[in-house]
């Protein structure tokens, strides 16, 4: 308390719900102290205790707390609902209350293989940047020989426009594909109560200017069928991957590369421009209608755009692929450009115009610019050479088609190979053993010594 006499019990772990409550208290001053009512965490439903030994029991109680009376009096204090342990005369334990779980932790038995998870690479389609990680949190849980399947939850961003600016992820799920059940899912809506959410702790994050959800930058999950996701993403709005922006090979050459501010979070597809030399590629878009420049101003009404032309390089879509498993070429489309030294002719001029960067439809309807290339002010023997190559990298929250799949293994979980080897380290615990003296009674009943026992460890199951 306020005097230094141990009074209180001190929370080994502590959480709770994201609202206008949090901090200590300023009423209900029990000797000069305060209850804390948190940090606003956000309420998670699991806790790891990694400061334990083992062949030692610990008895943990979960309790609930309110945020007290304020107004009453001089205020009454946050209160929590109660913990029992029953013990009776000979030091046994006969009951718990529903809160309490008492634990002895131990080493792992002789030959024992730990669980392992498989991640299927050869069918897992993701878009996204983000690393996804399935982890063993529970070996009693696990459900050997079970596959799951992780997908995400997509929402739309839009501006004051209304038009759209970015997707996010609002949520996800987790699909046990062998029983046939979602297992798992966080989202900003509770399906039981609409007007509370779905997450544990801060896995979501909520956009006032945009009101929206997405998925925070680090993601655990709470515990189901014994696994954890952790997941992790260095953006969650498309961001521009400087670091691997640029040029790839040795014969260089100078451009200008300019990102659509809205639309290149709507396709931020990892690109690669291609220098032939030659006419390698013509424009496929029909129709001006609907192309934007970098700043979201039209370019068909006046008319800016120029179709059909051929270009000296083409652009290849590395992130998404046919159904061969081949790149997808980007669409090219010409900007008539007017300058301080030439105006708008409606004839393309590579040196004076730009190039759009695009995606299109099966219909060849335009669908965003990705960015923009030109070569103003770069004299005609400093354009890149045939065979030169830049790479233009997104980091990319995950997509509404990204699949993550996943299985946990069926392999035994005794290696009789390793049995034999393990059976020379089989020790007596605790050692030193130290025995017990007349004079320590038991704390219930004084006719009896305190209780002691000698384990083994590293034995068989």
């Amino acid at each position: 308390d306020g005097y230094g006499t141990p009074m209180f019990l001190k929370p080994i772990f502590q959480c709770d719900l994201i609202d206008e409550y949090s901090g200590f208290t300023e009423f209900g001053f029990v000797n000069g102290a305060s209850y804390n009512l948190g940090d606003n965490t956000g309420i998670q439903h699991y806790f790891k205790d990694e400061n334990v030994q083992n062949g030692r029991t610990y008895y943990y109680a979960i309790v609930a707390y309110d945020y007290g009376a304020p107004d009453i009096g001089p205020g009454i204090a946050p209160s929590e609902n109660n913990t029992i342990i029953d013990i009776d005369e000979f030091d046994n334990i006969r009951g718990v209350g529903k809160n309490i779980a008492i634990v002895t932790p131990r080493a792992n038995a002789a030959g024992y293989v730990e669980p392992t998870i498989s991640i299927d690479s050869l069918y897992n389609n993701i878009l996204g940047t983000g690393i996804i990680e399935p982890n063993l949190a529970s070996r009693s849980e696990l459900k050997p020989g079970n596959e799951y399947i992780v997908t995400f939850d997509f929402d739309t961003a839009y501006n004051e426009q209304n038009l759209p600016i970015y997707f996010t992820n609002p949520g996800y799920s987790v699909f046990n594909k062998t029983t046939g059940q979602i297992v798992y899912k966080e989202n900003s809506i509770d399906e039981l109560n609409p007007n509370r959410t779905n997450f544990s702790g801060t896995n979501l994050v909520y956009d006032e200017s945009t009101d929206t959800w997405s998925l925070n930058n680090i993601v655990l999950s709470d515990v189901f069928e014994g696994l954890q996701l952790n997941i992790s993403q260095n953006s969650t709005i498309p961001t521009l991957d400087t670091l691997n922006t640029g040029w790839i090979t040795t014969n260089l050459g100078d451009i200008n590369i300019t990102i659509s501010s809205r639309e290149s979070k709507l396709i931020p597809w990892d690109c690669e421009i291609v220098f032939t030399g030659e006419t390698s590629y013509t424009s496929q878009v029909e129709s001006p209608f609907g192309i934007y420049d970098e700043f979201d101003n039209r370019l068909w009404f006046p008319n800016r755009i120029i179709l059909d032309q051929s270009f000296p390089f083409y652009v290849i879509n590395k992130s998404i692929l046919d159904e061969n498993g081949n790149y997808t070429p980007m669409d090219l489309v010409v900007q008539d450009y007017q300058g301080s030294s030439w105006s708008l002719d409606q004839e393309f001029n590579i040196e004076n115009d730009r190039i759009l960067v695009g995606q299109i439809d099966t219909l060849n309807n335009w669908q965003g610019t990705l960015f923009i290339i030109d070569f103003f002010n770069i004299d005609s023997a400093g354009y890149p050479e045939p065979g030169s190559r830049y790479a233009v990298n997104w980091e990319r929250n995950f997509w509404k088609t990204d699949t993550f799949r996943f299985a946990v293994d069926s392999s035994k979980q005794i290696g009789l190979d390793n049995l034999n080897n393990d059976l020379n380290k089989v020790r007596v615990v605790p050692n030193p053993y130290v025995g017990t003296n007349a004079m320590e009674e038991a704390v219930i009943n004084p006719y009896l010594n305190q209780p002691r026992k000698i384990m083994f460890t590293n034995i068989p199951s």
